[in-house]
Formats: C-alpha cells, structure tokens, sequence
C-alpha cells in the first residue's frame, strides 16, 4: 500500500503542532472551591481537639516562660534577702553594739 504524498506531509504537519492554551488565571480557585465543597464539615470534637492542642501548647509556653522568668526574679530577691540578712546578722556581732546595749 502507497501512501500519498499529502499524507506525509500532513504526518510532520501533525508532528510539528503544539497546543498552548493560554491558562486559566481562576483555575486554582476554582478548583479549591470545588475541594471545600467536597470536603464534610467538621463536627465540633474534632474542630476543639484541633484547637485545644494550639490552646495547650501556648498555655505550655505560658508557663514555662513564667516560670523562667520567675526563677530569675526569685533568685534576685532571695539574694537581696540573704545580703540583708548576712548585714542584720553581722551588725548584731558587732562589739561596739554589743557594749551599748
């Protein structure tokens, strides 16, 4: 069987052609609409259980950040305690004291 001489050229014709649509600028909204359509809505246990673990976390740091800086506020108090302290009790063994009373 003879092919046509058209036919070959039509074949590298064919061969040579590349569709490029131009892109569709509200595709990938569209296609998020369609998915959050699609999707069930989320029953309440499982919207708190998602959030709770956000709330716990940020409670935890709360915490651990005030605990930190407490320590540190403390260990500046009980040092100026045990400065006044140590003073009050040296100033009590003090002989010139002592003799006055």
């Amino acid at each position: 069987m003879k092919s046509d001489p058209s036919d070959s050229a039509f074949r590298r014709l064919l061969a040579d052609w590349r569709l490029e649509p131009p892109p569709d600028p509200r595709f990938a909204a569209a296609v998020r609409r369609r998915v959050r359509a699609q999707r069930p809505a989320a029953a309440w246990p499982d919207y708190l259980r998602v959030h709770a673990l956000v709330v716990a976390g940020a409670v935890a740091l709360a915490i651990t950040l005030g605990a930190w800086g407490g320590s540190g506020r403390a260990r500046t108090q009980s040092e100026a305690d045990r400065r006044a302290l140590a003073a009050a009790y040296v100033h009590q063994l003090d002989a010139r004291w002592m003799a006055a009373r």
